[in-house]
């Protein structure tokens, strides 16, 4: 006897839903059951499974059984489609149930945006930009992962498609304008509309961003000519953005730079020009083309927010989550100094984090986007608690979504770089078959399918995860996830310079002890040293140079004692992991993952003694004790041999790595490059210790171990102008000191007020005065103490396993 899978005619030829469908129908019939597709019917009781779309919220779906007939109801084609999905992988993890014993599910996404950056940097990415192939299979892929945006980006520093439109079509007016290229401008308008439609028929939105009009940096390379004013650039970019949105509608979103490195204007702003791109933009939206608007913060102004609700257009306001990095997940607790001392200066003021942008009331939407590539180009990366943390961290300001910038982000550099055509590995056994992208299905996979759920089943990547590894597929998953704490943890206590294309955590010393023996050169000319480099977050954590000029007298940041210690942890787990697949053998991503993983616990313990060599040259410098000196030239010397193990595996990649914009980037090279660079370093510090030198004595200090563990009555919400009373009890070890940090939700404001609360025991009081709290802005909070060793201790902390952000946010309602 056939059962029926009831589903409507129009539905049923559905790309996305067909994606899912196909799957399920598979997953039937192994099981022995014989279903058919039938037409909708009116009385459940002639169906066995009945799909059916609603109307109650895009991307939500719903499970349910009545008797023996099981109900999949989605909201819209998406929420249609992640029910059929959610239920298929309940058959799988379900085997021994009937198909129709499922307990009733709703799931509805925890942010309505989950978005993937992509970045076109040279002509040699038409290889796989222009290839239908290509996109099919990762636009479907990103589908299955729940991504729902896909931001196609141009112009990052790279003079290819800067500005888009001369590669595309010709613009009215535009004699004269030219390119020093050979180019089918239908093959390049067909490719991006071809990618557009793909999106639409597996219902991603399809963002479009402009990041260059022109290119910023002027080199001796120039591939558009013919726009060489400033107002004759403008009119030209104005018709082109009216045309482009019109010859391809597939476009959802149009997204502009806005600061100086767009090519126009200055440091300070460039607002008329903005201004008049707005306007071009609103005039196709009013003409029936219905178009958003995304701004990026990074330059804007009031007054260009101002101009595109007059427009009327639907707008997005766009930021960087963590300067130009993947730290760890959660805002910044305080502005960076560098854009503290230029508050004046939007370019500056608004191009790291949240900034002033969270007022209340607003009219745009807010996005956060997670600039992956200033940290993580390489390595293979999959840690599900950390994107549980940042998809929680969007509860800051009611984001509408984030998007993330992948691995591989920028690979080959502009377009001038002549070092395009390489792969990622010398070795063929560890390089993926086919696209490269595929090393990385895990960072797509968890970016989707938790950042639609949370507490979405460890189930789902397990399965994928064992179809590709087989009985490797556990221990690989849990070395994945240790080795992917190393480099957002290494990036937020250390912060050498915030740009991109200067900082690159997974190849870099973090800075020389001594300015003079920089590899890097634009360390070298800003004279940046490991000790005097400040943390990603200055708000939590300690300098090197500032710990030792504290003499003792602490606040509660997190020491660099603390840090050491919990590199020790790292490199003690992963060092027990690895052992255990010494006679596990597997195919090229097996070796991949372990690869990367014995990089990156040479790389911690590379960090892990120096951070200690930098502390006992600190004591010299900053106070004139020569004590750790010598401990110091020991512990640089441990730190050489990891990064000489760390160079040896690295010869197993491309000789030659290339992951950057702009005329003078210098993210390239290999680790091996580097070497020297710490070999002067010890010959410096060995001089220092032969005539300043006083002891023998070992740089160590006692972790006290100590967590900072209080038990609250912090509400999720408060009234405005009401005075808001918080009292918590020390549940941990006794403290007799306790101080309340607090601040709102605009870091313009700088570092969080301090106060010290009143001790009754074992509970802890303050109050906040109601004038403080104000509806424009929500409240942020948290607890800091120091222990009797000196070591910060901060309630909720970065490492609490029950709360994911360090502070408390609480919404001020009017």
């Amino acid at each position: 006897m056939n059962e029926k899978i009831c589903i409507a005619k129009e539905i049923q030829k559905d790309s996305l839903i067909q994606l899912f469908l196909s799957k399920l129908q598979g997953i039937l019939l192994e099981r022995g059951y014989k279903f058919k597709i039938a037409e909708p019917v009116e009385n459940y009781s002639e169906c066995s499974i009945y799909l059916t779309i609603n109307n109650d919220g895009m991307d939500a779906f719903h499970i349910y059984t009545e008797d023996k007939h099981l109900v999949i109801e989605g909201g819209g084609y998406r929420g249609l489609a992640y029910g059929i999905q959610s239920y298929t992988e309940w058959l799988l993890e379900n085997k021994e149930l009937k198909w129709y014993q499922i307990a009733e599910i709703s799931e509805k996404p925890a942010v309505k945006i989950r978005g993937i950056d992509k970045f076109i940097m040279n002509s040699d990415d038409e290889q796989w930009w222009m290839n239908k192939s290509y996109w099919c299979d990762f636009i479907s892929f990103l589908a299955k992962c729940r991504i729902n945006r896909l931001c196609l980006a141009t112009g990052f520093d790279t003079e290819y498609f800067s500005p888009p439109y001369p590669f595309l079509f010709s613009v009215e007016g535009d004699d004269g304008v030219s390119i020093n290229k050979e180019i089918d401008r239908s093959s390049y308008l067909g490719s991006l509309r071809m990618i557009g439609h793909l999106c639409h028929e597996y219902h991603l939105e399809f963002s479009f961003a402009i990041w260059q009009q022109q290119p910023w940096q002027r080199g001796p390379e120039r591939m558009v000519f013919g726009l060489d004013t400033q107002n004759k650039l403008c009119e030209y970019c104005c018709k082109g953005i009216k045309k482009l949105l019109y010859e391809c509608p597939e476009i959802d979103t149009i997204q502009f730079r806005v600061n100086h490195e767009s090519g126009v204007g200055t440091e300070i702003s460039a607002e008329d020009y903005w201004l008049k791109q707005i306007e071009s933009v609103g005039e196709v939206n009013r003409s029936g083309r219905k178009i958003n608007l995304e701004l990026r913060a990074k330059g804007m102004t009031d007054r260009m927010i101002k101009h595109a609700e007059k427009e009327g257009l639907s707008l997005m306001i766009s930021t960087k989550y963590c300067c130009e990095h993947a730290g760890l997940p959660y805002h910044l607790s305080r502005m960076r100094k560098q854009e503290l001392d230029w508050l004046d200066n939007l370019n500056m003021a608004r191009r790291y984090s949240y900034s002033d942008l969270l007022k209340k009331p607003r009219k745009y939407g807010f996005l956060y986007r997670l600039w992956g590539n200033g940290s993580s180009d390489l390595f293979t990366w999959g840690d599900a608690d950390y994107v549980r943390r940042f998809v929680e961290s969007m509860k800051l300001g009611e984001a509408e979504g984030y998007e993330v910038i992948p691995p591989l982000t920028l690979k080959g550099g502009r377009e001038f770089d002549k070092h395009t055509q390489w792969k990622l590995f010398n070795d063929e056994e560890f390089q993926p078959p086919g696209w490269e992208d595929e090393r990385y299905w895990l960072f797509y996979m968890l970016y989707g399918r938790v950042g639609y759920n949370p507490n979405c089943r460890e189930f789902i990547w397990k399965k994928e995860m064992t179809d590709r590894l087989g009985e490797n597929a556990e221990i690989a998953l849990e070395i994945i996830s240790l080795s992917s704490k190393v480099i957002p943890f290494i990036t937020s206590f250390h912060f050498p310079e915030h740009p991109q294309l200067w900082y690159w955590t997974e190849m870099s010393t973090g800075a020389a002890l001594f300015p003079e023996n920089n590899f890097h050169p634009d360390f070298k000319r800003e004279g940046d040293t490991y000790q005097d480099t400040l943390p990603c977050d200055e708000g939590l954590f300690y300098s090197v140079s500032d710990y030792v000029k504290a003499a003792g007298k602490t606040d509660g940041r997190y020491t660099p004692y603390q840090i050491y210690d919990w590199l020790s942890q790292i490199c003690i787990r992963l060092k027990s992991l690895l052992r255990t697949t010494k006679n596990k053998n597997g195919n090229w991503e097996w070796k991949g993952i372990l690869l990367d993983a014995e990089m990156l616990l040479e790389l911690t313990e590379f960090h892990r003694h120096k951070l200690l060599a930098a502390v006992g040259l600190s004591y010299f410098l900053s106070r004139a004790d020569g004590t750790y000196l010598k401990a110091s030239v020991r512990k640089m010397e441990e730190a050489l041999r990891h990064w000489k193990k760390l160079s040896q595996l690295g010869r197993t990649y491309h000789d030659n790595l290339l992951f950057g914009a702009g005329i003078d980037c210098h993210r390239r090279g290999n680790w091996s490059d580097y070497l020297p660079e710490i070999e002067q370093d010890i010959l410096k510090l060995k001089k220092l210790a032969d005539n300043h030198g006083t002891s023998e004595e070992e740089l160590l200090h006692n972790i006290s171990g100590k967590r900072l563990l209080l038990s609250d009555n912090i509400p999720e919400r408060h009234k405005a102008g009401k005075k808001l009373e918080i009292e918590v009890l020390n549940v941990g070890d006794d403290i007799n000191m306790l101080y309340i940090r607090y601040r709102h939700t605009n870091q313009l404001e700088g570092c969080f007020h301090k106060a010290k609360m009143e001790k009754s025991g074992g509970t802890f009081t303050y109050t906040i005065m109601g004038e403080y709290l104000s509806p424009e802005w929500d409240l942020l909070l948290y607890f800091e103490a120091v222990d009797e060793n000196g070591d910060g201790m901060v309630f909720p902390g970065i490492d609490n396993t029950t709360q994911k952000m360090p502070y408390k946010l609480i919404t001020i309602s009017s």
